[in-house]
């Protein structure tokens, strides 16, 4: 038998301590005590499925912060590996291996002026549908500057699908024996800009090699509906909750009143257990045994859901998810690299998406991690001739959060006491009815307390939580609660002033903290609601009288809004109200400068004074 040589050899790095060697000390300027000298990796997919890889990865070290980045290092790969080299290389030539454990290495005596080197090779198969394509992804930037970046693929297609997000790279194609070598490659890279509070998620600004042999989106959503369809059984387990959710038929109930049957039978009677959504991990389990162990991940509520949906006439479909954690360039060709599973059904004719797997999220509110996710929907049946592709979730028809406050301040002999009304909608509502479900007594009390000592502009000690209620129907809380406040009142003269108190916060300064900034603010990961409202109604003693009330304000960026109105009603009786709707669109780069302009007005006031004397 002919033993045939690897073609991977031919990409090896013969001299990697010459290499080291003449690119060491290049004094390129970092943020973070890192040069990358060499990121190569060469990769040979097998026509059958599966492949392998060799990589070398030679990182110099400029400064005590690169060394607290790699006194310890994990390569986080996985398959079959071989790891050639790990070890330290001093500016003597002197080698020093790392002490290493599986893929985790500890680098001991690593100094400044030392490098990093790194070789290794991996072995890895593919199953299902899929099992001979090939899915891949490369950096060709990061936070460390780098000298010479290479990426090859070894495979016998001469056209490969491939697409560079967030910059430019050299690509360049030839062919030796049976293989096309693809490669893509990039030098003298500089680093990422520092990183900074509230950035978009590292795909979305990092320049990255996405390549897919995957024909198309469509192909992938066929193939899923394929997996599920034959764990989709109404069976009599389905058949009895069905009848116990509708025990009346469902013919005189809306669309929207049949799903929120669905919807909440599975919310309030299963719970979720976390199962990682891996490729052997696609496959739903069948719905009556999500209903017999009342327990399932959300591709298995997702799936019950969709089974008591049509059995109501509804037309629903799965939606696989990549969380917006991940960013939207993390899927940008076919793959089958999802986190997440969640439905779409149709209610009188408007699209609606659920997710399912929190016990307290009300009837058509969505996370923030669904917020411009990567969804896929996937149709039922092969009968279905719509052609599917991914798109960024953010429907509009959603229930938005909503923190709405109103309160009665009263001030009388120096002391100070608030009836505050709180109501909360949408996926905001979800901390409270899990608080006001699972807690009670001294506990709940001391929870509420912090919960609005946390978001009140003054000091404040709860009296009394007076009541409580959670309207299902409407995905809303409603609790009542008496303070007592540290309003520090003074005195000028005959003239008294305090600082109005504030119990909602549409804005802080920790999202204006920087003087400019280099990214976008990614602003689903500071705001989870849609819109603030206030209203304020302070009394003061009736031998009182308020001098003058503050002029209203009106301040607008982009779709950001915000409202103060003040209203004399008695001479000692004011009501302010404030309205905030707030958009969790981002802010550019080039957008920050008046965007910081128009928190600091908001922020300005808070500063506002209400100044009052005696009548007498």
């Amino acid at each position: 038998i002919e033993q045939k040589e690897n073609p991977l050899n031919d990409f090896k790095l013969e001299e990697p301590y010459k290499y080291i060697q003449e690119n060491r000390n290049s004094n390129i300027p970092n943020n973070y005590g890192v040069n990358v000298l060499l990121n190569q990796t060469t990769l040979m997919s097998y026509e059958n499925g599966g492949g392998e890889y060799e990589s070398y990865l030679i990182y110099e070290i400029t400064s005590q912060n690169g060394i607290d980045i790699f006194k310890e290092h994990n390569l986080g790969i996985s398959g079959d590996y071989s790891i050639y080299k790990s070890e330290i290389v001093k500016p003597n030539g002197e080698i020093i291996p790392s002490n290493r454990n599986g893929l985790d290495m500890v680098f001991d005596t690593l100094e400044i002026g030392d490098v990093i080197y790194i070789n290794y090779q991996v072995n890895y198969t593919r199953n299902g549908r899929f099992y001979n394509d090939y899915i891949l992804t490369h950096t060709f930037n990061g936070y460390h500057p780098t000298i010479n970046n290479i990426y090859r693929l070894l495979t016998i297609d001469e056209n490969v699908k491939y697409v560079i997000t967030n910059g430019e790279v050299d690509y360049n194609i030839t062919k030796k024996g049976d293989f096309y070598i693809h490669e893509w490659s990039k030098i003298e890279t500089t680093s990422l800009p520092l990183s900074e509070d509230y950035m978009p998620p590292f795909n979305d600004v990092s320049t990255k090699l996405h390549v897919s042999s995957i024909d198309s989106w469509n192909e992938v959503a066929i193939w899923y509906s394929d997996l599920v369809r034959t764990q989709l059984k109404f069976d009599q387990e389905v058949k009895d909750v069905f009848n116990e959710i509708f025990p009346n038929g469902y013919l005189q109930l809306t669309e929207t009143e049949r799903a929120k049957n669905i919807y909440y039978y599975i919310t309030n009677n299963l719970n979720y257990s976390h199962v990682s959504f891996k490729q052997e991990g696609f496959i739903p389990q069948k719905p009556s045994k999500t209903l017999k162990t009342k327990l399932g991940d959300c591709k298995d509520f997702s799936s019950l859901f969709l089974v008591l949906a049509q059995q109501a006439d509804l037309n629903a479909n799965l939606v696989l998810i990549l969380t917006s954690d991940y960013g939207k360039n993390k899927l940008v060709l076919p793959s089958t690299d999802f986190n997440h599973c969640i439905v779409k059904v149709q209610l009188e004719g408007k699209d609606q998406y659920l997710e399912l797997t929190s016990k307290y999220l009300p009837f058509k509110a969505l996370p923030n991690s669904l917020v411009d996710a990567t969804a896929l929907e996937i149709p039922f049946d092969n009968t279905d001739k719509s052609k599917s592709d991914i798109f960024y979730l953010n429907p509009k028809n959603k229930i938005y959060g909503e923190l709405n406050s109103d309160y009665v301040l009263k001030i009388d002999n120096d002391s100070a006491n608030i009836h505050l009304k709180s109501n909360v909608k949408g996926n905001l509502a979800a901390y409270y009815v899990d608080t006001f479900k699972n807690q009670s007594g001294k506990q709940l009390n001391e929870t509420i307390e912090q919960e609005i000592y946390d978001r009140a502009s003054l000091s404040i000690q709860l009296i009394n939580l007076e009541s409580f209620d959670y309207n299902e129907a409407n995905g809303e809380v409603n609790y009542s609660t008496i303070l007592s406040a540290d309003l520090t009142i003074n005195k000028i003269g005959d003239v008294y002033t305090f600082n109005i108190p504030y119990f909602v916060n549409p804005y802080t300064s920790s999202i204006i903290k920087s003087e400019n900034r280099s990214y976008p603010i990614d602003y689903k990961q500071y705001e989870n609601a849609g819109l603030y409202t206030e209203k304020i109604h302070i009394k003061l003693d009736a031998g009182f009288q308020i001098i003058e009330v503050p002029n209203d304000i009106n301040l607008k960026h982009k779709e950001h809004q915000f409202v103060l109105k003040y209203t004399l009603i008695q001479p000692n009786e004011v009501i302010i109200e404030l309205v905030s709707k707030v958009n969790s669109e981002n802010i550019s780069a080039s957008d920050y400068l008046e965007f910081k302009e128009f928190v600091e007005e908001f922020l300005d006031t808070r500063k506002t004074i209400i100044q009052y004397k005696a009548t007498i």
